[in-house]
Order: C-alpha cells, then sequence, then structure tokens
C-alpha cells in the first residue's frame, strides 16, 4: 500500500518532466495502404528494391595482359609493366612476346643481374628482334661481363656450320674490346661480306699495326677510309702511323696534312706531325705542334710529354719539367712522363731524390724495365755518396 501511495506521489513530477507513455516517440517503418477486394484497409510494409549486381569481369588472358604491358612499356613505366608481364607469364611461361618484353623492360631498368641471362634465353631460341644481339653484346660489355658474354657466344656458335655475318662482327668486337685480340681477329677475317665487315677494318689496322704486321695494317686502314666520316679521318691517322712505321715520312706527312686541312684543330694530326719532326730532328718545328696540341686538349697526356721531349732538345729544361709534370696532371701514372722526368732530373739536373722517387713509381707498374732499374741504382748510389 505504501509503494503505491509513493508512486502516486511522482506522477506530478513525470508529467513536468514529459515522461509520459505519449511522450516516447515511436518510429515507425515506412508503409503504404492497401485495400483488399472486401474493403478492408491494410497497411502495406515498403521493402528496398534488391541491388543491381554488377557483372563480375572475366580475368585477362595471359596474351591480354601482355598487350596491357607493352602500354606501359612504350609510356614509360618499366617497372608496372614487369609486373603484369610477371603475372601473364605465370599463367602462361611461354606467352608469345614475354620474354622478349620482359628482357627490354629489365635493360630499360637497368637490371643486368635479371636481364642479361634472359636475352640469352632469346638468343638461344633465335627470338627477339634485330636489336636483340647488339643490346646484348653493348649491355655485357658495359656491365664488366664482356668474358663470360664472349663464352656464352663462343658456345652458341659452335655448332654453326655458317655464323651471320653481324654475329661474327659483334663477337670479333667483344672480344677486341676485353682484350682478346686473336680471336677478334679470326672472326673478322671469317666475313665475307665487304660492306659488313668494313664496319671492323680500322679495328682490325691498329691490331695489325701492334703486331708489326704493316702491309695488313695498311690494307685495312685503307679499307677503313671508304667508311666516310669521322672513320675516315681516324683511318688517315692511322695510315699515317702504319707509314710512319715503315720509315716512310713523306708518305706520313701527306695524310696529317689532309687531315689538318679538313680539321686545323685535329690533337692527333698535330701531335704525330710533330713526332714525324722529331725523327727528323727538328725540334723547333716539332715544338710549335705540340704546344698547339696541348692548347686543343689540356686533359690527354701525350702532346704534353713530347712537348717535354722536344724542350729538352732545345735545352729548355725548366719548360721541359713544366711539360712532363702537365701531363702527369692530365694523368697521373702517365708512364712515359714519369720516364722522362726521372731522366731530366737525374741525367740533366741532378735531382737525384727526386729522380729516385720517380723511377721507383714508373718500376711499380713496369717491373721488367731493366734499364730504369739501372739508373734507379745508380741514382742511389751517388745520392748515397757511394
Amino acid at each position: 500500500m505504501k509503494r503505491i501511495s509513493a508512486f502516486l506521489a511522482l506522477l506530478p513530477l513525470l508529467y513536468a518532466v514529459g515522461c509520459t507513455p505519449a511522450a516516447v516517440e515511436v518510429k515507425e517503418e515506412a508503409a503504404t495502404t492497401a485495400t483488399t477486394q472486401d474493403g478492408i484497409t491494410l497497411k502495406v510494409k515498403e521493402e528496398a528494391a534488391p541491388a543491381v549486381e554488377e557483372p563480375i569481369p572475366a580475368p585477362k588472358t595471359p596474351e591480354e595482359l601482355i598487350v596491357e604491358a607493352l602500354g606501359l612499356y612504350d609510356s614509360g613505366e618499366y617497372k608496372k609493366a614487369l609486373e603484369i608481364i610477371g603475372v601473364a607469364r605465370v599463367m602462361d611461361p611461354e606467352v608469345e612476346g614475354g620474354l622478349f618484353l620482359e628482357a627490354r623492360s629489365r635493360y630499360a631498368i637497368g637490371d643486368a643481374q635479371n636481364g642479361l641471362p634472359i636475352m640469352e634465353k632469346l638468343l638461344e631460341r633465335g627470338e627477339g628482334d634485330e636489336n636483340t644481339f647488339d643490346t646484348y653484346i653493348l649491355w655485357s660489355y658495359r656491365e664488366g661481363r664482356g668474358d663470360e658474354a664472349v663464352k656464352f657466344l663462343r658456345e652458341l656458335t659452335a655448332d654453326l656450320d655458317t655464323v651471320p655475318e653481324e654475329v661474327l662482327g659483334g663477337i670479333g668486337w667483344l672480344n677486341y674490346q676485353v682484350g682478346n685480340a686473336p680471336e677478334a681477329l679470326d672472326n673478322w677475317e671469317r666475313m665475307s661480306d665487304e660492306e659488313t665487315s668494313r664496319r671492323y677494318a680500322l679495328y682490325m689496322a691498329r691490331l695489325y699495326l701492334e703486331d708489326a704486321n704493316f702491309s695488313a695494317a695498311e690494307r685495312e686502314a685503307t679499307r677503313a677510309m671508304l667508311v666516310g666520316g669521322e672513320t675516315t679521318i681516324l683511318a688517315k691517322l692511322l695510315l699515317a702511323e702504319v707509314k710512319m712505321a715503315q720509315g716512310r715520312a713523306g708518305a706520313a706527312k701527306a695524310l696529317y696534312d689532309e687531315v689538318l686541312e679538313r680539321e686545323r684543330s685535329n690533337y692527333e694530326a698535330l701531335n704525330g706531325l710533330g713526332l714525324l719532326n722529331m725523327r727528323q730532328e727538328k725540334y723547333s718545328e716539332a715544338l710549335i705542334l705540340f704546344k698547339r696540341a696541348t692548347l686543343e686538349n689540356r686533359f690527354r697526356p701525350e702532346a704534353f710529354n713530347n712537348l717535354g721531349l722536344a724542350s729538352r732538345e732545345l735545352g729548355k729544361l725548366p719548360e721541359a719539367e713544366g711539360a712532363y709534370k702537365n701531363a702527369l696532371n692530365a694523368s697521373k701514372d702517365y708512364l712515359p712522363a714519369l720516364k722522362n722526368l726521372g731522366i731530366l732530373y737525374e741525367k740533366y739536373m741532378g735531382r737525384y731524390t727526386e729522380a729516385i722517387e720517380l723511377y721507383e713509381r714508373y718500376l711499380t707498374h713496369v717491373e721488367d724495365d731493366e734499364e730504369v732499374a739501372r739508373w734507379l741504382k745508380a741514382a742511389k748510389r751517388i745520392e748515397g755518396g757511394g
């Protein structure tokens, strides 16, 4: 009875704060009305329309993925292209164009570790395009893998009855670059197409000259002159060296003059003509030519060294010292300048301590030079007073 009385006492307070049954909000679901045949009106709940399901696209085929990757490659997105290629080749390792496009993409981003083996696989299969072989050779050489590439190409072509001219030329060039002169010449000498083989005639002439095969060097340098452009200039300069080696000074001078008539500031021609004058003991004329050469290129040591020689012959010892030092500034371990400056100090200026230091530096590079070893021993004996 007491609880009922307490509740009745609270009613006025509850009405005051709005806590009445009417104040409680009841949310009704959205509905519409419908009338039956009997005239009865009913509320009908509205239901949301079913969601439209988007059709699931069919997965792309490996071929379609390669087309997509090609578009990315063409737009310069090489890494994205590689991702798509990877998916395509997982689906079909032999998808057409996949291996080639991967090789091109890896070349574009400089990934030699993975790219070069792929190019080798392309070459083994005879796939790729006309640039694949040259790209493989140049890329291998640039990455310091020339010897490995030579070995691979040697094995690749070992069983071929006829090796294509371009392949012979490329293998020869790679052998030349890694210092394998005999094999380079062997490949180039097997070439029968005159126009193709002529591209390598300048290299062949240089190798024959180094081997003192002057007639072969002259033949190849003459062929190289027919290439045109800068190669013709280089071939004339090389042919002039051959003529000098043969003792044909007049023919050498004519070739140097031809080059200087076309390129008045040609470093090689100025230096070569200076050497020709040195051989004829025309030291003043040589000195002028060497000076002109050093003005054209202060970053090469040869003309500075030769200027030192000409200055020494003319008794201009301080000028000779400066020229040798300039040669060593251009190339700190340029051996002719190390040797000649040592000679200048020991035999012309009596500066034995400096001569000893230069001879020792020189001999760290050329241990079997017995003449310099004797000079060093003599300089040490004089310097030591005994």
